[in-house]
């Protein structure tokens, strides 16, 4: 599950875009990019969904391929849902990103996703709302403490299995993000030295072994 950070951070497109009536609801969609497929969930001011939407992440065309089905499953999740039009989104994504632009470092189980893209300013040019972006797992860690599992607890390890193996690590109540926005990512911690070749290049990797890419 994807969840919305604490407060939207402020994307270069934001400037440029309508204020919302302060008498209208508020609307939201968290978007999960996975290395096989995008999910999207539309929620009230609640959290509680009102729709969701599933579409296969792209194999072609890169990083903007998959923000052009983003825009399109968050449109048909929309669509089904009782709401007339989005007041922000919040996106998790498999790879390193840096909080200050939004933009995601190579993700190396997304194919064709080599180098740094701006994903926080594309996709808030794509959708005309507000957009923020964080490491998937950080985020679903997020969920889990303020919805979940781990509500009861200030000191958590998230780890989480898929194409790659993901972790995040929440301490004293915040979810830490580290010098470079990787604290936690165990994934690619070395597993075995000289080992198997990982997606990211490197051998031995943890998530060459417990992943199922």
């Amino acid at each position: 599950m994807t969840a919305l950070p604490a407060a939207i951070p402020r994307s270069p497109t934001m400037s440029a875009m309508p204020a919302r009536h302060p008498t209208s609801p508020a609307v939201y969609a968290g978007v999960d990019l996975g290395a096989t497929k995008i999910e999207v969930v539309v929620t009230g001011a609640d959290l509680v969904p009102a729709a969701q939407a599933r579409a296969a992440t792209p194999l072609r065309g890169g990083p903007p391929a998959v923000v052009t089905a983003i825009k399109a499953a968050v449109e048909e999740a929309l669509a089904a849902s009782p709401h007339a039009s989005l007041t922000a989104v919040g996106a998790g994504v498999p790879g390193q990103v840096d909080d200050s632009t939004g933009a995601v470092a190579k993700s190396p189980n997304i194919r064709g996703w080599t180098a740094s893209y701006p994903l926080r300013a594309e996709l808030g040019d794509k959708l005309g709302v507000p957009v923020a972006v964080d490491n998937d797992v950080r985020t679903a860690l997020l969920g889990e403490h303020r919805l979940g599992a781990a509500a009861p607890y200030g000191d958590v390890l998230a780890v989480w299995f898929g194409t790659g193996v993901g972790g995040a690590l929440l301490l004293d109540g915040v979810v830490r993000r580290g010098r470079l926005g990787a604290c936690g990512e165990i994934g690619h911690a070395c597993a075995s030295p000289g080992g198997r070749r990982c997606a990211c290049g490197r051998r031995g990797c943890l998530e060459a072994y417990a992943g199922r890419g």
